[in-house]
C-alpha cells in the first residue's frame, strides 16, 4: 500500500520576482516598423501577465531592446510607439534562456491604434545553444501522469524506467545519478516528489547545458515553482476509485494563493508587492503500479501454514528435511490484481 502526502509552500515574498532571478529568462529583440524595415527608437515595450506590468523599457535608436530579468511564466509583450500599441501574447519565457522577440508594427496614422496577434514558437531559436525541453502547467495538466520524471521522459533522449516515484531519468545513456535536479535554483539530492499545482514550468537540459550547473554528467532539470496570483485563488481535486476497482486510488488535492498587500496606481490598477501561494496533495492506493496479469500467490490460509512449519520430514528414517514450499500444487496458488 502506498501513500503519498506532498506539500509545498510556494511564494511568500516581498516582490516574488526576486525569489527567481537566479531562474530569470530574458526577452530581447528589435522594434520595427512593419511597412518601411525602419527600426523604431524610443519605443516602449512592456511585458504583462495577468493584466500586471512585469517589467519593461524603451528601444535604443537602433530599435533595440531588452528585458531581464524576466521570471518564467507566460507573457503579453506590449510595444507602443506614436500612440499606437501592438501586442503579442502567450509568449512563453523560460528559466535561463533568451526569447528573442522582434516586433513589426505599423506606426502610420491611417492604421488602427491597438493590434493583437498570438505568439508563434519559432522553429529554431537564435544564439541558442541549449538542446532539452520545456513543459508549462497547461501541458502538465493534459498529461496522463503525476509523475515529474513521466513529463520528462517526453523529452528527446530522455528514458524512463517505470513511471514510478523515485524512478530516476537517464539523459542519453547517462546513468540515473548522474542527472542533477534543481528547484527555483537550489539544488535538491536525493529522491522527491512536488504537488503538481506548485509546477510553474518543467526544464530539462540533455546538451550545452550551461556552465552555472557546474560539471554535470548527464542532464539537467530545472523546477519552477509558481508564485502569488494577482487575486485571490482556490481550488481542489478529488478523485477515487473505492467503488469501482480493486486497486482503491485515492488522491486529494488542494492549492491557494493571492495577495496580502498590494500597492495602488494612479489609475487605480492594484499591483501585489507581498502574496502567498500553497498547494498539497495527498495520494494513497493498494498497488500503484499493478501488472496487467495480475499477481500470483500462495493462498492465505496455506501461507500461514507454512510460515508455522516451513520444513517437513523427507527420506528413509525421517533423517532429513525440506522446505514444503518444493511441493505445492497449482490449487495451492491464487491469482490477485494488486499486490
Amino acid at each position: 500500500m502506498l501513500r503519498k502526502l506532498l506539500s509545498t509552500l510556494v511564494g511568500v515574498s516581498l516582490v516574488p520576482y526576486l525569489l527567481a532571478q537566479q531562474d530569470a529568462g530574458k526577452i530581447r529583440g528589435v522594434v520595427r516598423d512593419k511597412v518601411t524595415r525602419e527600426p523604431l527608437a524610443f519605443a516602449t515595450v512592456v511585458i504583462l501577465q495577468n493584466g500586471i506590468v512585469k517589467g519593461g523599457t524603451n528601444t535604443n535608436e537602433n530599435g533595440e531592446y531588452s528585458i531581464a530579468p524576466v521570471s518564467p511564466g507566460t507573457y503579453d509583450v506590449r510595444a507602443s510607439y506614436a500612440g499606437k500599441t501592438f501586442t503579442i501574447s502567450g509568449v512563453v519565457v523560460t528559466a535561463n534562456r533568451t526569447i528573442v522577440l522582434d516586433i513589426n508594427m505599423e506606426s502610420s496614422v491611417e492604421t488602427q491604434t491597438q493590434v493583437i496577434v498570438d505568439y508563434k514558437v519559432p522553429l529554431f531559436e537564435k544564439d541558442e545553444t541549449v538542446t532539452g525541453k520545456t513543459i508549462t502547467l497547461e501541458q502538465i495538466q493534459k498529461m496522463g501522469t503525476r509523475n515529474i520524471n513521466a513529463f520528462l521522459a517526453t523529452s528527446a533522449g530522455v528514458y524512463q524506467v517505470d513511471d514510478k516515484f523515485g524512478a530516476g531519468i537517464n539523459v542519453r545513456g547517462a546513468r540515473g545519478d548522474a542527472t542533477q535536479y534543481f528547484i527555483d535554483g537550489v539544488r535538491v539530492i536525493g529522491t522527491f516528489a512536488m504537488p503538481q499545482r506548485g509546477i510553474s514550468q518543467l526544464s530539462v537540459y540533455t546538451g550545452g547545458i550551461p556552465a552555472e550547473f557546474g560539471d554535470v554528467m548527464g542532464g539537467v532539470v530545472q523546477i519552477t515553482t509558481g508564485g502569488p496570483s494577482a487575486q485571490h485563488t482556490f481550488g481542489g481535486e478529488i478523485q477515487s476509485s473505492q467503488l469501482t476497482d480493486p486497486y482503491k486510488f485515492n488522491l486529494f488535492a488542494f492549492n491557494t494563493s493571492g495577495p496580502l498587500f498590494s500597492r495602488t496606481a494612479d489609475d487605480g490598477t492594484k499591483t501585489p508587492i507581498l502574496g502567498y501561494a500553497f498547494t498539497m496533495e495527498y495520494q494513497r492506493e493498494r498497488d500503484y503500479d499493478p501488472p496487467y496479469g495480475g499477481v500470483y500467490r500462495v493462498k492465505p490460509d496455506l501461507w500461514e501454514d507454512l510460515r508455522r512449519t516451513p520444513l517437513t520430514p523427507f527420506g528413509t528414517g525421517r533423517a532429513f528435511f525440506v522446505n514444503r514450499a518444493n511441493f505445492l500444487m497449482p490449487a495451492d496458488i491464487e491469482n490477485i490484481k494488486y499486490r
